[in-house]
């Protein structure tokens, strides 16, 4: 037992390292769009911005404690901490429902997985600050529905109302509990009697979150007033989603999640145990939430979807402790997740895959179905950081791939070999993702294009006025008192705003997302001069244009 203990505490340190580790590259990532509003209501000397956000006040809070530093890109320390936090309870949960391999497998999951590095990379909440109140939470409401604890259901109320002043969209965890609560009573059933002291979770957890309004009413502060006009215009925008705009923020969060999340989730639905109950509920819940009732055409679903990262994981490490796998099948496991990063990473390199524009989509789309795949895929969020790319083709040859290997270990054939398989393709297009997330290792680096045309503006004298693409050097020029007109990848097509354009002005470019060269955006900037290039891995990306 004592040499088990002592295996398991090794490898908890292994990782936890690693994990912490692999995210610090993120703070020399580039700020996009969302991050560079954090970053403006944050930093010295005009932090603690509350009505900037739209949202409670606990996160600007934080980051405006880290802004006093002066440096913007110590911004990452609050959600790497958060992260870390949530990482934590995932292994607890891991270890107490499932064991200690599953609890390691847990840990390795959350350490590889680019959707979790990109949660904790993130100057924003939903992929740490928020998921880490919900989770903790979470995990003391479990204490006490076993131990039938009021401290722990104290606690766990607690923990939730303090995250409500994050933000209220963690009443999907309180649904979650209701929803898992009900389960007993009605499928295992339970006496709902035991479960009468529960309602102290709810009680505490709202009753922290009512000295928000009460704050405001009594302050005259606009800012709860301001939370809800936000949440309100989430609501009513069903029948007229872009649909196809929709789809394809959606594909780039399943990319995210890749096999190694999305496909051990599935499994353990196929093949789910008593255990399984609480874990499913949470994603299933964000989900539904984010797909049908919050509803506007451009929600980035990989960032609402990050709070169900830990439990996916948590699923993950029970499927695989459950394979019963030897040190012999880790280490081939190890060897062949290496070895698929050497095969993506130079293939990368000797196929040169073309950049291709994302707009209008259904160029993007026909370039998909004619199967015309040596083309880089972008990863772009507002909600940061700015971006990269891989190559498409990777992505279905992981999908395709593991997908296989998992219907064979589901039909019990050549299962230690497929298993192998699987979890080395899950593995290895993760590291592949995160070497070009944290490094563009084999293509364009957005990060460091961003930074010579910021680097370009702040040094010269532009013509104003300034317009800026994509939130280009938003939060840099801001903090130098210039004022900027920003517009999207969306206004491609938008005369007026061109037409102005045409009239005078500096145009700062950093194509990314790209919109197609016949676009009104695009005739327009070709009229003008170009001041300043820059050429990344043989790719135009960086401009600045004088009109």
């Amino acid at each position: 037992m004592k040499k088990q203990d002592s295996q398991f505490g090794k490898w908890l340190f292994i990782l936890t390292l690693s994990f912490v580790i692999v995210r610090l590259p993120s703070f020399w990532l580039g700020l996009a769009e969302d991050e560079q509003v954090w970053t403006l209501s944050s930093m010295v000397p005009n932090g603690f911005q509350y009505a900037v956000i739209e949202h409670p006040p606990l996160t600007t809070f934080l980051y405006s404690l880290v802004g006093f530093s002066g440096n913007w890109r110590l911004l990452h320390i609050i959600p790497l901490i958060f992260s870390v936090g949530i990482f934590i309870f995932a292994v607890l949960l891991a270890r107490k429902y499932y064991g200690k391999t599953a609890a390691i497998w847990t840990a390795a999951i959350m350490t590889v997985s680019t959707w979790a590095i990109l949660a904790a990379a993130q100057v924003d909440m939903d992929g740490s600050v928020v998921p880490f109140w919900g989770i903790a939470s979470l995990y003391f409401f479990l204490e006490g529905l076993e131990k039938k604890s009021v401290k722990n259901y104290v606690l766990s109320g607690i923990f939730l109302g303090i995250g409500f002043w994050a933000k209220t969209s963690l009443i999907l965890f309180l649904g979650s509990f209701f929803l898992y609560t009900l389960w007993l009573i009605f499928i295992e059933k339970k006496a709902y009697r035991q479960f009468i002291s529960s309602g102290l979770v709810y009680l505490i957890s709202l009753g922290i979150y009512a000295l928000f309004p009460l704050y405001s009413f009594i302050t005259h502060d606009p800012l709860y007033a301001i939370t809800q006009q936000h949440a309100s215009e989430y609501f009513n925008n069903f029948f007229s989603q872009n649909l196809l705009s929709v789809f394809s923020i959606m594909v780039q969060a399943i990319v995210l999640m890749s096999p190694l999340l999305l496909f051990l989730f599935l499994y353990s639905l196929i093949k789910p145990g008593k255990k399984d109950v609480i874990f499913f509920i949470v994603p299933i819940v964000y989900v539904f939430f984010y797909l049908f009732i919050a509803t506007p055409s451009f929600r980035p679903f990989e960032r609402y979807w990050m709070p169900a990262i830990p439990f996916m994981a948590i699923l993950g490490g029970k499927t695989i402790s459950n394979w019963n796998l030897k040190k012999p099948d880790y280490i081939k496991i190890i060897a062949g997740s290496v070895v698929i990063l050497a095969i993506f990473t130079l293939l990368s390199l000797f196929l040169r895959p073309e950049l291709f524009p994302v707009h209008p989509k259904e160029l993007y789309i026909s370039k998909v179905l004619s199967l015309q795949w040596n083309f880089l895929f972008p990863f772009h969020g507002a909600s940061g950081p700015l971006g990269f790319f891989i190559p498409f083709w990777a992505i279905p040859v992981a999908f395709v791939v593991c997908a296989f290997c998992l219907f064979m270990i589901w039909k019990n054939k050549l299962f230690k070999p497929a298993a192998i398989i699987f979890l080395s393709v899950a593995i290895g297009i993760n590291l592949f993702m995160d070497s070009e997330f944290l490094l563009s290792t084999t293509t364009p680096n957005i990060n460091s294009v961003q930074s010579q045309v910021t680097s370009y503006a702040l040094s010269h004298d532009l013509k104003k006025p300034i317009y800026i693409y994509e939130g280009t050097a938003h939060y840099f020029l801001n903090h130098t008192d210039v004022s900027v007109t920003e517009f999207n990848a969306v206004d491609r097509d938008n005369k007026p705003l061109f037409d102005e354009i045409k009239n005078g002005g500096t145009v700062l470019v950093v194509d990314f997302p790209s919109a197609t060269r016949d676009s009104a955006m695009w005739q327009t900037l070709m009229t003008c001069k170009t001041d300043y290039k820059v050429i990344e891995k043989g790719h135009d990306i960086g401009y600045v244009f004088t009109c």
